[in-house]
């Protein structure tokens, strides 16, 4: 740095000094900028790797780092270990305090393990990328030493932070006994947390390996710069969650599991808009409406008769006879009215069509108007829409775009676009295609797309999956009722969006993070799907980390 800044100042000095021509003098800012900027990003790596070394060793008392201007040198001590700060034991009064407590304990815990881990991914990548390339075999086996003792480091650190997280505390005699079980499940989770970590980094380091196997020198350095950045923002995403969802774990009653993501096929490399079905896909019609229903049988005089039906086949069969009476009735029909006629058909069904006077039919099918989404939906979709250059429309074959808006404003879901059967009914009638043939083809014409297969339709509905698959589009398939699976035609199946989400956004960033030249091996990857143990719906998947 000295150095450099020495040099500037001679050139400047030259420049003006008395009788010289500054004609003669060019000072390329921008390109003395770059080179500073690179120098002391490797002078800091090669320091941070020398002080690691030097602390590992007590036969070395001190490190020099450097000196400043004034004659005092900087001197780290390395000699001694770092001494063991003792807490004192902390009391808790309340749920709320140790929940609180606990919050700070955890997060003080992962924030130190941040840092080391920082740490140790400068170290391990500035030793790779100072090996000299003589031969593949010599090149592989300096990475793999390299990586072996990495992996080490690793495990030391992961193992200093789950001492840290068993932390001692103790309870006041107005605090319930049951807050130490609490307590102890969000160390549990914690724990877990920091072991998956753990398998992770060794699935990163995995990746490493196999670039190092390549032939090809050229991509090696790109390849390794690719993973680098990934593994870094990854690893610190999913720490940077963990105390969250360990309190989530202990003191929300939430159930939290890993689940393993699965790779996008290449063919979706050109997709640029994701159209989602809305039914069974993004809203959750059957538990809206479920409410609805027992909210307002509780008030008659026959709840108990009314409430002890097969709730749900009432209500499933009511949407498929829904289906039936939209396509018979006028396109300008709203669809509550529609909704109303097919609800006293199925209440004459199950023999019940005295019970619900038109204020109360109405009241139900008003339901409609307001769906809730699956706990999965919002996050899901927010995480593809924030993927530049993608975008994210919805379409139903079922709803009008009046009923579209008034789901999406209750479910707060911006939309790109929405798109439904009604708006191309002219082309059902016309050319005699079912609804939802006519909104998957006609979606894709006016979104202006080059070609069918940069749209992708995600649906739960295989007549969708099937039209878009006929219209050359890609086909993700949501299974969320694993007893209802049916046999269709299909690019990939998710069991929710966000494990879907998290699929697509690996996918997505490897391919901009590598040129069109260079393939970067994707190894294992995982998310954090955290489930309500009452109602056992996934309630959020914004977090994901890749191995």
């Amino acid at each position: 740095v000295d150095s450099q800044v020495t040099s500037i100042k001679n050139s400047v000095e030259e420049c003006y000094a008395e009788g010289g021509d500054t004609k003669s003098h060019n000072i390329d800012v921008r390109s003395i900028e770059e080179e500073f900027k690179k120098t002391v990003t490797t002078e800091l790596s090669v320091a941070k790797a020398e002080v690691y070394e030097a602390s590992k060793s007590n036969a070395i008392a001190k490190v020099e780092i450097g000196q400043v201007n004034d004659g005092f040198e900087v001197i780290v001590d390395v000699s001694k270990p770092s001494r063991q700060i003792v807490k004192q034991q902390v009391v808790y009064e309340s749920v709320e305090h140790a929940q609180n407590e606990t919050k700070k304990a955890l997060k003080f815990a992962v924030a130190e393990t941040q840092k080391k881990m920082s740490s140790w991914y400068a170290i391990l990548f500035s030793k790779i990328k100072s090996i000299e390339f003589s031969s593949a075999a010599a090149y592989k086996m300096e990475v793999d030493l390299i990586v072996s003792s990495a992996l080490e480091e690793a495990a030391v650190i992961v193992k200093e932070s789950k001492s840290s997280i068993e932390f001692n505390y103790s309870l006041s005699d107005s605090c319930s006994s049951d807050v130490a079980l609490t307590i102890a499940n969000s160390q549990k989770q914690a724990l877990e947390s920091l072991d998956s970590i753990y398998v992770i980094v060794t699935e990163q380091t995995s990746a490493i390996q196999e670039i190092a196997s390549s032939a090809d020198v050229e991509t090696i350095q790109e390849k390794i710069t690719v993973v680098e950045e990934q593994s870094r923002r990854k690893t610190e995403k999913a720490l940077e969650i963990t105390a969250e969802a360990a309190i989530s774990a202990g003191f929300e009653g939430k159930t939290i599991t890993w689940v393993e993501t699965t790779q996008i096929p290449a063919s979706f490399k050109d997709v640029k808009v994701f159209a989602f079905d809305l039914v069974d896909t993004v809203i959750n019609y059957r538990a809206t409406i479920s409410k609805a229903w027992f909210q307002l049988v509780a008030q008659k005089k026959n709840a108990c008769t009314l409430s002890h039906l097969n709730i749900e086949s009432l209500i499933i069969r009511w949407y498929q006879l829904y289906l039936e009476q939209r396509l018979m009735a006028k396109h300008s029909d709203m669809d509550i009215y529609v909704l109303i006629v097919a609800l006293k058909l199925v209440l004459a069904e199950f023999s019940i069509e005295s019970s619900f006077d038109e204020c109360e039919l109405k009241t139900l099918a008003s339901a409609w108007l307001q769906l809730e989404l699956f706990e999965d939906a919002s996050a899901g979709i927010r995480k593809i829409k924030q993927l530049e250059g993608v975008y994210t429309v919805a379409i139903s074959h079922a709803f009008t775009i009046r009923t579209m808006m008034d789901l999406a404003r209750s479910g707060c879901l911006c939309w790109h676009a929405q798109f439904t059967a009604d708006m191309f009914a002219a082309c059902t009638v016309n050319n005699g295609t079912s609804t939802e043939v006519t909104v998957v083809s006609n979606t894709a014409m006016l979104l202006g797309l080059e070609n069918a297969g940069q749209l992708a339709v995600v649906s739960s509905n295989p007549k969708i999956l099937e039209a878009a698959k006929a219209y050359g589009s890609k086909t993700v398939s949501l299974n969320r009722f694993s007893a209802e699976k049916k046999e269709h035609s299909f690019d990939i199946e998710f069991d929710g969006l966000d494990i879907f989400a998290e699929s697509f956004e690996i996918f997505y960033e490897a391919k901009v993070l590598s040129s069109n030249k260079v393939e970067v091996p994707v190894s294992r990857s995982w998310f954090q799907r955290i489930v309500s143990t009452v109602t056992e719906t996934a309630e959020s998947v914004s977090n994901a980390i890749i191995g």
